[in-house]
C-alpha cells in the first residue's frame, strides 16, 4: 500500500466537474427556465366566497356554502309600469315579493337579474342565465 501524497497540478486533477455538480447546475437552470417562461398566473377573484354572509351576519362555513343559494328565489313578480320603444330601449318598474325594483335595458336592478329589451308592451328579463318575457296586464274594457 502506497499512501504517500503525489503532488499534481491543480488543472489535471479536477479537469471535469463532479457529477452532483453538474445536476445541480442543470436542476438550477431548469427550475429559472420554468420559472421565468411559463405564463402569468390568472388573477385571483375580486371578492373571496369567504366574505359573503349569511342574512344573519355571520360568515358561512364551508359546508354552508353548498347548501345556499347563490342568488335570492323570488316568487312573486309582477309587471307595473312600461316606458318601451320597438327597439328595445326603454325603463321598466316591477313588483317583486312587495318591493318596487325599477330598471332601464341592459342594467342588473337585482343580483341575478338582467334587463335585455323594453318594448311597448313587454319585457324580456333574464334570470340566472334564462330569458322571461313579461307583459303588461290589460285593463278591462267596459261594455
Amino acid at each position: 500500500m502506497n499512501f504517500m501524497l503525489t503532488m499534481t497540478p491543480f488543472g489535471t486533477q479536477y479537469r471535469k466537474p463532479p457529477f452532483i455538480a453538474l445536476l445541480a447546475t442543470a436542476g438550477v437552470v431548469g427550475y429559472w427556465a420554468v420559472r421565468l417562461l411559463s405564463p402569468l398566473p390568472a388573477p385571483l377573484p375580486s371578492e373571496p366566497i369567504a366574505a359573503t354572509v349569511v342574512s344573519t351576519g355571520q360568515p358561512l362555513q364551508p359546508a354552508e356554502l353548498w347548501l345556499t343559494a347563490a342568488t335570492p328565489q323570488t316568487s312573486k313578480i309582477k309587471l307595473l309600469a312600461i316606458i318601451g320603444s320597438p327597439s328595445g330601449q326603454g325603463r321598466a318598474v316591477f313588483n317583486v315579493d312587495g318591493q318596487s325594483v325599477a330598471g332601464s335595458t341592459g342594467e342588473n336592478p337585482l343580483p341575478g337579474w338582467r334587463i335585455v329589451a323594453v318594448r311597448p308592451v313587454t319585457v324580456d328579463l333574464e334570470i340566472d342565465g334564462k330569458i322571461q318575457t313579461l307583459s303588461q296586464p290589460q285593463p278591462l274594457s267596459e261594455q
